[in-house]
């Protein structure tokens, strides 16, 4: 009768399930970047200007990853979220046209969701969600 819990049991302590995968998208990738598994290469990670794609790995848990290295992917929990346009607390998180940036839906296609946004926030920046596996 296990049991998991994320985060450190502080209100402020969310830490999130993360993976470690390598960064295969043509440039260096930074904390709140939103990822999706690379088509073309295995146990890597890459970035689209897709929105609603249905392929999403995570979002990028480590200050910076450079081109070929691999890093922290949060797939799981409470993660920082980079941000294309304002969202709505409540509202689903997807892919948006802005690479490596999310943006917000009210009934996205099937798969296409990884999470629902903790806060309300503006455009151009890093704001919470919870992530839900798909």
């Amino acid at each position: 009768d296990g049991e998991l819990a994320l985060g450190n049991g502080t209100e402020t302590g969310n830490t999130p399930l993360t993976i470690w995968l390598k960064n295969n998208s043509g440039a260096a990738r930074s904390y709140g970047d939103i990822v999706i598994i690379d088509p073309a290469t295995d146990n890597n990670f890459t970035c689209t200007a897709v929105s609603s794609h249905t392929a999403v790995a995570g979002v990028v848990y480590e200050p910076f990853i450079n081109i070929g290295v691999a890093g922290r992917i949060a797939i799981h929990g409470v993660a920082k979220i980079k941000t294309a346009t304002p969202v709505v607390r409540g509202q689903f998180v997807i892919t948006s046209t802005t690479s490596c940036q999310a943006t917000v839906s009210t009934a996205p296609p099937t798969g296409a969701s990884i999470g629902k946004w903790l806060q309300s926030g503006g455009a151009a920046g890093l704001t919470d969600a919870v992530l839900l596996s798909n």
